[in-house]
């Protein structure tokens, strides 16, 4: 039935049929529910995308964080078990240790900052990038002699991780 004033999406509905109320960004996946928003129950590939990465990128500024932790807290102990290569130097491992946890810290608001994943991404992938290069350089100088190839393969993995992450961004603004 007609009404002035009122769209035809707010016509009336029979009784008992409840069609939720959207946010403004239709692609966000949250519906208005109550007090707060609520992820809705059907979402476009985009939003689940958007969740995806955000968990992504969260579990890798984690990852960053305690390996920074471990440095800092524990040179030694991070020098024994994954970063043999030359002598040991406390302070040269704690100096790593200041550049994870400035990517973990920014990966761990680019969680929560949409607006920021595109750019840490960026400094990920390039820092894991050289990182892969110069552990491709070194891998016969580790000791153990296996620490050379697994750290030049995690690192690899990582450096992929990130890229995948930015093609995933990339997806999302490009559909």
């Amino acid at each position: 039935m007609y009404q002035p004033g009122r769209r035809s999406d707010q016509a009336e509905r029979p009784p008992g049929v409840k069609v939720p109320l959207r946010c403004a960004a239709m692609d966000s996946g949250y519906h208005l529910s109550g007090m707060g928003a609520e992820p809705a129950s059907t979402t476009t590939n985009g939003a689940t995308r958007d969740r995806w990465v955000g968990r992504a990128v969260l579990a890798l500024g984690a990852v960053q964080l305690a390996l920074g932790v471990w440095m800092a807290a524990a040179p030694r102990s991070f020098f024994d078990v994954i970063g043999g290569f030359g002598a040991f130097n406390d302070h040269y491992v704690r100096d790593v240790s200041t550049f994870y946890l400035a990517l973990g810290i920014a990966l761990v608001l680019a969680w929560r900052r949409p607006a920021w994943r595109v750019p840490v991404l960026w400094v990920a992938v390039l820092e894991y990038g050289f990182h892969v290069v110069n552990h491709l350089v070194d891998v016969g100088d580790a000791s153990p002699s296996w620490v050379g190839p697994f750290d030049a393969v995690t690192l690899a993995l990582g450096a992929g991780a990130f890229a995948a992450l930015l093609g995933a961004m990339r997806r999302r603004t490009a559909g």
